[in-house]
């Protein structure tokens, strides 16, 4: 069971610690055992800590708007998304000034994000993809190590400075800056199971000064349309019926209506994304009779069928 006590410590944080101490001379080694700060828990040996682990119970709870402004550093946030299962859907508007994001449940990475105003945006796969806008970019240049870069914490009510710093490399693969603002780019992450329920995303500011905001919503299974099977042409996608179940994810859209830059998938969890090509889509709107996929299961065109 769990006890609190009065303990000390030879960092500004747990974190950035590297012995926990009953006494404020750091004379006294306090006994092996488990600490925690309410966001992490540490396992003391022999005066030495271990690794940090993110409590699921301590981390942010899902469906929490977090708004990040300040200078240089990477923000870390661990969201808790409880028992339910569906797709983790991550709203990141980093407006002007280009930021990197990163998510990872469990052992998998995600990267990639459909754009407001671009569409699919995505950098080298398993590193933070950098998005904004290029005139804004302060310079950041592929092959140049950033040092001493802050790192901080998001907990409870906003992000708290670790006390400590880390290096950043960035390779060319990484910058997807855009002409303008992306918008809000909207990234879908898969939850099949309750193996991982922490995920935990990394925001990298490497200008002098940054701002975003961050939303991680609840899994949920994602709502469903009616189309057709993949055709390779729009002519042959408007002689298909519309039979087949799919499930959608609104990026410009609203309402279940498919509108520029939506992302299409064949699972409610949004693990499978609908293969690139033309689907037919009905009595979904007025305006259009099918819609384009491209590689990505982004929705990229539109298009009405000739009688």
């Amino acid at each position: 069971m769990a006890t609190s006590g009065t303990y000390y410590l030879n960092g500004p944080t747990l974190s950035s610690s590297t012995a926990v101490f009953t006494d404020v001379a750091l004379s006294i080694c306090a006994p092996d055992g488990f600490y925690s700060d309410g966001s992490i828990v540490r396992e003391q040996v022999g005066c030495s800590l271990l690794p940090a682990v993110i409590c699921p119970s301590c981390a942010t709870p899902c469906n929490t708007n977090i708004a990040g402004v300040g200078g240089q550093g990477i923000y870390y946030v661990d969201s808790d998304t409880g028992t339910s299962t569906g797709a983790i859907i991550i709203r990141f508007q980093p407006y002007d000034v280009p930021d990197g994001i990163l998510a990872q449940l469990g052992p998998n990475t995600y990267n990639g994000m459909s754009s407001q105003n671009y569409g699919w945006l995505q950098g080298t796969l398993g590193i933070p993809t950098y998005v904004g806008e290029t005139a804004s970019d302060c310079g950041i240049l592929a092959g140049s190590p950033y040092t001493g870069v802050d790192e901080f914490e998001y907990q409870a009510t906003g992000f708290v400075n670790l006390g400590t710093t880390t290096t950043v490399n960035v390779v060319s693969g990484q910058l997807q800056f855009t002409a303008t603002s992306p918008g809000i780019c909207t990234m879908v992450i898969p939850k099949s199971s309750n193996a991982y329920t922490v995920l935990s995303s990394q925001v990298i500011g490497l200008c002098p000064g940054t701002g975003f905001d961050i939303e991680i919503e609840c899994p949920e299974e994602l709502p469903t349309w009616f189309g057709s099977l993949l055709a390779e042409t729009d002519s042959e996608a408007c002689l298909l019926a519309n039979s087949t179940t799919y499930y959608y994810v609104h990026v410009n859209g609203s309402g279940g209506v498919l509108a520029l830059y939506d992302m299409v998938f064949a699972d409610p969890n949004g693990e499978f994304p609908l293969s690139a090509g033309y689907y037919n889509t009905g009595s979904m709107s007025t305006a259009y009779d099918y819609v384009q996929v491209d590689a990505n299961g982004v929705v990229i065109g539109f298009g009405v069928c000739q009688p």
